[in-house]
């Protein structure tokens, strides 16, 4: 079993460990992630960071590996959903603790810094196809017009899903 983030080397190696995982807040109001048979724990998100970057650094995606990334940002996202719940079993002095970092990571995510302002906008990234990758699962070439650019990455299309139209009998 991978025991760290240090030994994932594959989205089904992040599954796994998710697997085994579970979200708290501190008592400083501060989200954590401790798992299942270890004392250590990582910042709820640092482990979002760590998901965005593992997927810059791996860009092209098997099929296999969307179905994993998509388990791992259900996961990531439970993990947020479970520290929101987990605040009203708190101290008071923790919930003001966490009250005043959720305001401040709120404003300043406004301005386009922090991994809780990236996350929701990122989290989408296994729903994108490269052009070779859309025509290869699709058996047609995506538009000229790309749906997601950035820098030293490839161009990404995601799979635009066109009802036909029925008339009414």
């Amino acid at each position: 079993m991978i025991t760290t983030l240090n030994d994932v080397h594959s989205f089904k190696d992040l599954d796994d460990i998710l697997n085994h995982s579970r979200g708290d807040v501190s008592f400083w109001g501060t989200r954590y992630v401790s798992f299942e048979g270890k004392k250590e724990t990582v910042s709820l998100d640092s482990l979002s960071s760590f998901v965005m970057n593992f997927v810059k650094a791996n860009p092209e995606f098997e099929e296999t590996d969307r179905i994993f990334g998509k388990r791992v940002v259900e996961k990531t996202d439970l993990l947020y959903e479970q520290t929101t719940n987990s605040i009203s079993r708190k101290n008071c002095l923790t919930r003001l603790f966490f009250a005043i970092i959720e305001y401040w990571m709120g404003n300043f995510q406004n301005y386009g810094y922090g991994t809780r302002f990236h996350w929701p906008r990122n989290k989408d990234f296994f729903k994108y196809y490269t052009k070779e990758q859309y025509q290869k699962v699709f058996g047609e070439y995506p538009g000229n017009c790309p749906d997601r650019c950035e820098g030293g990455h490839p161009d990404k299309w995601l799979f635009h899903i066109v009802q036909p139209f029925r008339q009414k009998a």
